[in-house]
């Protein structure tokens, strides 16, 4: 930045200087012509004269037009690091929290009280308590903005409840390992997204580490979209696995 201020201020001075002897040259043409100095003036030292002032703009408009590139670049990349520094609350790379061999799935949420933290001034949860039981359907009912969501925002923690508890067979959700709570559930939400990939891997991504047929084709049957798959046109039985 202060290279091209600089630069740009010695420029500057220059350009004045040429237009300064362009304009005498062709303003003051007849005076020029009276003292018989026209080959002080020559037509090709005038024409070098308009090709340097001509270049030099050009040159000057682009530099200065990259310093508030610059200076966006600049508070753009410290914002950038700053989130790559920051230290998430909830770290789904950390494997550390303990794992149930086996997992009933019974569900408790004792007087949890929630406000997302980018609107603090909301209150979204207020000492709820619901409990969920192993093997029941259960239905979360209510308008747009009642909650319904945000429990399962929860359960899966992608957020802490400000208070409360929230357990699964007992345990406390938060002393468990993140990876492994979020993979003993499956969700189908309102908006699925469909990532720019064959049916395959889009099924494939639910499994850490490469699934095998024969259980993407057991997940499609259990999610009851195999048949609708496999009677899309130009896709198979098999072919969509591939």
């Amino acid at each position: 930045m202060k290279f091209m201020k600089g630069f740009s201020a010695d420029a500057k001075m220059m350009y004045e200087g040429a237009s300064q002897v362009a304009n005498d040259a062709v303003g003051s043409i007849r005076t020029v012509a009276s003292f018989c100095a026209e080959e002080k003036t020559s037509f090709d030292n005038v024409f070098r004269v308009f090709f340097a002032l001509t270049m030099a703009s050009i040159g000057i408009s682009q530099s200065s037009s990259l310093a508030p590139d610059a200076s966006k670049a600049k508070n753009s990349t410290a914002s950038i690091f700053g989130i790559l520094d920051r230290k998430s609350k909830i770290d789904s790379s950390d494997d550390s929290g303990m794992t149930l061999d086996n997992v009933k799935g019974e569900i408790e949420l004792r007087h949890v009280n929630f406000k997302y933290p980018t609107r603090p001034d909301i209150q979204i949860f207020r000492d709820l308590c619901l409990a969920i039981h192993s093997g029941k359907t259960v239905a979360l009912v209510g308008e747009s903005g009642s909650g319904k969501s945000t429990v399962i925002a929860l359960l899966q923690r992608f957020y802490n409840p400000d208070s409360g508890r929230i357990t699964l067979d007992g345990v406390e959700i938060q002393k468990f390992q993140l990876r492994w709570l979020r993979q003993q559930m499956g969700l189908v939400s309102q908006e699925p997204v469909l990532f720019n990939d064959t049916i395959r891997a889009n099924i494939a991504y639910g499994k850490e580490g490469d699934a095998n047929e024969a259980e993407i084709l057991a997940a499609a049957e259990q999610a009851n979209a195999h048949k609708f798959i496999s009677a899309l046109q130009q896709v198979g039985t098999v072919q969509y696995l591939f």
